[in-house]
């Protein structure tokens, strides 16, 4: 497996080195659990992830997945998307008490109680989230493993 983490770094192009990452991160952790991760693999993990989910259904699609907003808005400042990280506490702050219900049932009525009093809202704020980060996701977090290589050494 280390040949083929090495094979990444040298060879692959910004989306193959990430997805690759993506790929070998997410059966560590499957198999080992999210604290056997480091740092740079759980933002790997957390932006590719949520990346796709949002790409796929927008903050709606987020939400419903249940991921965990604030460790991705963090995980968003870390690579430098800090008014995506505002745009998605923003979101989360349309739920009462800025909380998501963790429950699926009960976070499904948030969200349709959330887009009957708000309709746009969470479009809105998806658009402007995809507007920032989809031109320039797969270069930060290409570039950020590259700057971080020791942080994959184990995979």
């Amino acid at each position: 497996m280390k040949q083929a983490i090495e094979k990444l770094f040298v060879t692959a192009n910004n989306f193959d080195l990430v997805d690759g990452l993506f790929s070998v991160i997410a059966d560590k952790e499957k198999a080992t659990g999210l604290s056997s991760l480091s740092a740079p693999q759980r933002t790997i993990l957390t932006l590719w992830h949520t990346h796709g989910i949002i790409g796929n259904g927008s903050f709606e699609y987020f939400f419903e997945c249940g991921l965990d907003a604030e460790q991705t808005a963090q995980a968003l400042e870390i690579i430098g998307f800090n008014q995506a990280a505002t745009y998605l506490r923003l979101a989360v702050d349309l739920f009462p008490d800025s909380q998501p219900n963790e429950d699926y049932d009960m976070r499904q009525g948030q969200l349709e109680a959330i887009n009957k009093e708000f309709p746009t809202a969470i479009n809105d704020l998806s658009t402007k989230y995809w507007a920032e980060t989809e031109p320039l996701i797969e270069t930060r977090l290409a570039d950020f493993a590259r700057s971080h290589r020791d942080a994959f050494d184990d995979l």
